[in-house]
């Protein structure tokens, strides 16, 4: 394990466009078990002293924030807190005004001109005890916009998906327009997660609630998910292109927002079954709701563990195999040009650029020796981030 610190005694690490430099600093491992171990282990007795975390993908820095002191951290993060709680509240002022206008005597008195149009839309939700029937009644009337929701933005986009029309149009211009010729790895593209992941879990939440109260929807939607399997795993495959490496960190949101609409489901049928007056059927009904809880919380504890750590095994595993294949020396040279805070055009600028100010200082200073007022935090993460398959870490 190699580490490359700065006298703490000044400050540490990276230089800021002023040319001072500030207590962080990214630290390189040659293996991804050690960079794992040194961002989980106190460093000083002190823990606000030396601060390790794992180091965010290449692309993911922004530079101007590393500079900013670890007791301000946790400072904005309450104040950010602060300032979410202030807004909802404020926000209920203008809600609290709008929901006394519900009430039909006083938007008579507001607004004379609404009473005969509201008057006989405001009598649907005159008795609390009439809502469950006026749902049951509206929500299967609405089946006609999802299922044509399914078919606009679920089965249209798994035919834009497969003919990659953005990307066909990018290579055409820059073909015949812009006449280039070189077919750079630049014109790959990774796979957005960003708006394919968030569309399958609504079109599942969709699943879940509507098949209670409007089953015609299930065709469509199986059919989708069907459809949806076989493209995204042939663009997953053949087509797009791995760019980074998040261990996973997709499958805890799948994994809540799949346990919430089940649960919602069953909530819903619970519901619909006390509206038949079907006690049989509602009291099988409670163990089911019980029963996807409890499975919830045996998930967290057994799975979600693996999503939040490396494990150890898996990562010594990776290393021995990056050993005996030789690529152990080819990625330690890649890991040079990983992290750069400035735009350089090639690999030796970059070197001279980010490491020009640490010289032959490639020690580890004793915490001891660092001055109480500076803090300084490592921050170490596996390589696959930033798909090079190696470790490094980052000190702040």
């Amino acid at each position: 394990m190699t580490g490359i610190f700065h006298n703490q005694s000044k400050s540490v690490g990276l230089s800021t466009v002023n040319g001072k430099e500030c207590a962080a600093a990214f630290v390189f491992f040659k293996t991804r078990h050690a960079a794992i171990v040194a961002a989980q282990v106190l460093q000083s007795s002190n823990p606000m002293l030396w601060v390790t975390d794992l180091a965010p993908e290449p692309h993911d820095v922004y530079w101007s924030n590393l500079c900013i002191p670890y007791r301000q951290l946790w400072i904005r993060k309450i104040g950010t807190l602060v300032a979410a709680v202030a807004f909802m509240l404020v926000f209920l002022i203008p809600v609290t005004f709008v929901q006394g206008l519900t009430q039909l005597d006083q938007l008579q008195q507001t607004f004379p001109f609404l009473r005969g149009l509201l008057k006989n839309q405001l009598n649907v939700f005159s008795s609390v005890k009439d809502i469950p029937a006026q749902l049951a009644k509206a929500v299967p009337r609405q089946v006609t916009f999802f299922t044509t929701y399914v078919l606009t933005s679920g089965w249209a986009s798994l035919a834009c998906e497969v003919m990659q029309i953005f990307a066909l149009l990018c290579n055409l211009s820059k073909r015949f327009i812009l006449r280039i010729k070189d077919d750079s790895s630049s014109d790959t593209f990774s796979f957005p997660y960003h708006t394919e992941v968030p569309r399958l879990l609504l079109f599942g939440f969709l699943g879940f609630t509507c098949s209670i109260l409007a089953p015609l929807i299930l065709p469509f939607l199986l059919l989708y998910f069907v459809l949806a399997y076989l493209v995204y795993r042939n663009q997953i495959l053949n087509v797009y292109v791995s760019k980074y490496e998040t261990g996973g960190q997709f499958w805890p949101i799948v994994h809540n927002t799949t346990i919430f609409s089940l649960v919602l489901s069953q909530i819903i049928a619970l519901g619909v079954f006390g509206i038949k007056r079907s006690p049989v059927a509602s009291g099988f009904t409670i163990p089911l709701i019980i029963c996807t809880l409890l499975f919830n919380e045996y998930c967290r504890q057994r799975f979600l563990p693996i999503f939040k750590n490396n494990a150890a095994e898996i990562l010594i595993d990776m290393d021995r195999k990056d050993e005996q294949s030789g690529m152990m020396e080819e990625l330690h040279q890649q890991l040079h040009s990983a992290y750069c805070q400035f735009t350089v055009t090639s690999h030796e600028l970059c070197r001279s650029e980010c490491f020009s100010h640490l010289g032959d200082r490639e020690s580890s200073p004793d915490p001891k020796n660092v001055k109480s007022g500076n803090e300084s935090s490592v921050n170490g993460s596996d390589i696959a981030h930033c798909n090079l398959d190696m470790s490094e870490a980052s000190t702040k």
